[in-house]
């Protein structure tokens, strides 16, 4: 097993659309859930640091409000405040393989936070999971990755959710 580190990434999105916070979390949620199907022990518990236990309860999502709008991040960031108010747990004590924050903004807008358990994942099969994630919430088919050697697919990230 790897370090008990956690790979992080934000995700930041106007809501062009008006899609319902209702939508979006459902949405995500199902698509979480499928893709999840896909790599199947980021949703399970490691086991004294030697195996993974594949019982569906390593994974978390959560939803939170914030009190400004989307601009208060995007115009002026502050990684602290970032951290603190986006991500699942900023404090690094979380077990869990995965936990996923999902927050709204006042204007609209939301961030899909999350953490990665590195003892489970490296960059390139965490770019994978969120690259499968987003096609999956997207209504593309998650079942069919395709990657090449050393190829990874961050780039996408500005089309992954919505």
């Amino acid at each position: 097993m790897q370090s008990p580190e956690y790979i992080p990434f934000i995700f930041l999105y106007e809501n062009n659309r008006s899609t319902s916070k209702q939508e979006i979390s459902k949405r995500l949620r199902q698509s979480l859930s499928e893709t999840l199907t896909i790599f199947y022990p980021i949703a399970g518990t490691v086991v004294q640091n030697s195996h993974v236990d594949c019982d569906d309860t390593g994974a978390e999502f959560v939803e939170a409000r914030v009190h400004a709008p989307l601009s208060h991040f995007t115009q002026n960031p502050n990684f602290e405040e970032l951290v603190k108010q986006l991500f699942p747990t900023a404090d690094g004590t979380e077990t869990r393989n995965l936990s996923v924050k999902i927050s709204f903004f006042e204007c609209g807008g939301f961030a899909v936070g999350l953490f990665l358990s590195h003892k489970l994942v490296d960059g390139s099969s965490a770019a994978a999971f969120v690259r499968a994630w987003g096609k999956t919430c997207c209504g593309e088919a998650s079942g069919i990755i395709h990657r090449s050697r050393g190829q990874t697919h961050l780039r996408l990230a500005s089309l992954l959710f919505f």
